[in-house]
């Protein structure tokens, strides 16, 4: 009898399914052998295991205790090496001490042997102090006469003298009929060249004074020339000489020592240099009695002011 293709499809799953059963049944038998093994390596191990954590918990124990000493024995190692250090350092200190006792020892005989050259040298010292004292009392005494005689050159004569951009020079008592009335000029010093920033009243002359003052750098003559050029304005206008207006050459050396008193006017002749002007010593100094009698006497300009 043939069969057919359903009949054949359905004998071979018949068969594989046997054969699947047979499979899984074997599968089974092996599983349960396996598990079996794992139960008993689990029951083998687990000794093992305890023991393992019983010797890890000792090493951790080991560990801090070995920081521990450690620990101590670099703490032990710094206190080693800080005793060593003081005692090389006290040691060291002890040798510079008898050194410098040595030296101090030396230094207190030579200190006592130049005791009585100090004692002479300092005696001569007081000598020469006492000179001085007696000096500085004269030169008081001159400097309380250049006062003086400054203010007074300021009330007879008119002249002053201001600071600000440049110096300014003012004169008054020169207009006969105003003597209030101020002539002024103001002059900058920027390094060696001098420059006219203001000038009342006007000069038609001017650029040729400022031209000579920087080929000679001799600010006094230019002072005096411009109060020259001043007092001629005057005289035009009042057609005579003012009366308390000095003569022009009788007044030069007092102008000076005005200007020289000056401290702003002191600061640019320092930068402008030495300007080899002839200026009267305190000793010299007019009074407004003497001015009448000494004003022509060449014997005024006879020294330079320190």
């Amino acid at each position: 009898m043939v069969m057919t293709s359903e009949q054949s499809t359905s004998l071979k799953m018949a068969q594989l399914r046997l054969a699947c059963e047979k499979e899984i049944r074997a599968c089974c038998e092996r599983s349960g052998l396996l598990a079996t093994s794992i139960r008993e390596s689990i029951k083998s191990i687990k000794p093992l295991v305890e023991n393992a954590e019983t010797n890890r918990g000792k090493l951790d124990m080991l560990k801090d205790y070995l920081k521990e000493m450690e620990s101590t024995f670099r703490e032990a190692l710094k206190a080693n090496a800080s005793k060593e250090a003081k005692h090389a350092s006290m040691s060291e200190a002890i040798s510079t001490m008898a050194v410098r006792i040595e030296y101090l020892k030396e230094t207190v005989d030579n200190q006592r042997a130049k005791k009585d050259e100090y004692e002479a040298v300092l005696s001569q010292q007081l000598l020469a102090l006492q000179k001085i004292e007696e000096k500085n009392e004269g030169d008081v005494i001159e400097i309380k006469k250049l006062k003086e005689a400054t203010d007074w050159y300021r009330s007879v004569l008119g002249f002053q003298t201001e600071g600000g951009e440049g110096v300014k020079f003012i004169f008054n008592k020169i207009d006969r009929n105003d003597q209030d009335k101020e002539y002024w000029f103001v002059v900058r010093l920027d390094g060696d060249i001098y420059t006219l920033l203001h000038c009342n009243p006007e000069l038609h002359d001017i650029d040729d004074l400022i031209e000579e003052l920087n080929r000679t750098n001799r600010l006094f003559k230019f002072v005096r020339v411009m109060r020259e050029k001043f007092q001629e304005i005057s005289c035009k206008d009042t057609h005579s000489i003012a009366v308390s207006s000095p003569p022009p050459k009788s007044t030069d050396s007092q102008m000076e020592a005005l200007i020289q008193t000056n401290p702003s006017v002191q600061s640019k002749k320092h930068q402008a240099g030495s300007l080899h002007q002839d200026v009267p010593s305190p000793a010299a100094i007019l009074t407004p009695q003497s001015f009448s009698a000494r004003r022509r006497s060449p014997r005024f300009l006879v020294e330079k002011l320190p």
